[in-house]
């Protein structure tokens, strides 16, 4: 019986062993500004870190890439001592009144859609901005 038993378990953990994680993915995220003033956007990483990417000027884009984990979802930009540095919050506003216009935009799709490619379009609506997914 224990040598049964012994053999159950050393097959288990052959079986569970045997699985190997995905490798990261290439997400292509793309910002585009159809309102009529320039937008900041800033990305919120990991241990307070934030990433300000470039004004984007009325009528034009920013295109950046994220590493998304497949298994996990978790989406990441750059690394600190070759560890990813994580992205919690992606924030856009108005450059010239972000605090009041800022918003989050909705990343929950970008870390389980299967998907590689996103295009946020944000305008202002009500002084404050808008991106939805196109």
């Amino acid at each position: 019986m224990i040598k049964r038993f012994g053999i159950f378990i050393a097959a288990a953990f052959a079986v569970a062993g045997s699985g190997h994680a995905a490798d990261p993915q290439n997400i292509h995220l793309r910002i585009e500004n159809a309102s009529e003033v320039s937008i900041r956007c800033v990305m919120v990483l990991a241990h307070f870190v934030t990433k300000d990417m470039p004004p984007i000027p009325s009528g034009s884009s920013y295109t950046t890439t994220l590493i998304r984990d497949p298994d996990q979802g978790t989406l990441s930009y750059g690394s600190f001592d070759d560890h990813p540095m994580m992205l919690e919050n992606l924030l856009c506003g108005s450059l010239s009144d972000w605090t009041t216009t800022s918003r989050d935009l909705p990343i929950l799709n970008l870390r389980s859609a299967e998907a590689t490619r996103f295009h946020f379009q944000c305008t202002l609506q009500d002084e404050r901005l808008a991106c939805a997914t196109r």
